[in-house]
């Protein structure tokens, strides 16, 4: 979802076998590792970085950033520590976070336009 999103919202084009291999990034398979919304964003910034020529020390530097700030502002980088209640068998485990999904989908945009104009990629 935040590949997607943060894909139309600058007006890059995903290509179908992108989409499938992010199908799992919802916790690693709801296996609770790593949250989706980190993911997603982080594969968008090797996109985004590659189409502005950015060097691919450069975007490891935005993930790194990306990470840290992500892991500072909701507590944990893992699907299952940013929502405990929200079981692998669920019936509709994204529910459980939707409220995190906004927040997150803000910091993310606001953090491309900072590294876009602090950092003048």
């Amino acid at each position: 979802m935040t590949l997607k999103l943060l894909a139309e919202v600058h007006h890059v084009k995903l290509e179908d076998q992108v989409m499938k291999a992010a199908l799992g990034m919802n916790g690693s398979g709801r296996y609770g590792a790593q949250c989706g919304l980190v993911e997603g964003m982080i594969m968008f910034l090797g996109i985004w970085g590659d189409l502005k020529g950015y060097s691919y020390g450069r975007i490891q530097m935005i993930c790194n950033l990306y990470a840290e700030k992500f892991e500072k502002t909701f507590g944990s980088l893992t699907c299952g520590r940013l929502r405990p209640e929200a079981e692998a068998t669920a019936e509709d485990p994204a529910h459980a976070c939707r409220e995190l999904k906004v927040k997150a989908l803000l910091m993310d945009l606001a953090f491309l336009d900072i590294i876009e104009a602090i950092v003048g990629f």
